[in-house]
């Protein structure tokens, strides 16, 4: 997950997974979590991890899609923060200036490139099968 600098604190604090799935940002940052692309990323990996959900659109289609519009200088950024299909769906749910501001972290600030990921990829048959 990459975010391997919180384990101190969570520890700690006795932090468990629960707790981290019902935090909000606002408790989130008491605890250290000041990054908006952290506090979601602990947030949907602890709660896919307690519900036991299992992954069902790898990096691989972000990357597809992202190639297919143009816009694969964002990939390797969000390889790196782990970023699937299934993450990238559950971010197009929060409110726009959420989505700006992960959008940010990522890299992600051309306003245009924004609109079109937030248009398209909700719209993209993510059952077909992948290049890669």
């Amino acid at each position: 997950m990459g975010l391997d600098q919180y384990i101190d604190t969570f520890q700690t604090e006795t932090i468990d997974g629960e707790l981290l799935v019902a935090a909000k940002d606002i408790e989130l940052r008491d605890l250290g979590v000041s990054n908006p692309l952290h506090c979601f990323k602990i947030q949907y990996f602890f709660k896919r991890l307690l519900l036991k959900t299992p992954t069902t659109h790898a990096q691989v289609v972000v990357c597809d899609f992202l190639a297919e519009n143009k816009m694969d200088k964002y990939a390797q950024k969000l390889i790196e923060e782990g970023v699937d299909g299934d993450m990238l769906l559950e971010i197009l749910k929060l409110s726009t200036d959420v989505i700006t501001t992960i959008f940010g972290e990522l890299g992600i600030t051309n306003s245009m490139d924004v609109l079109k990921i937030r248009k398209r990829f909700k719209q993209k048959d993510l059952s077909s099968s992948c290049k890669y």
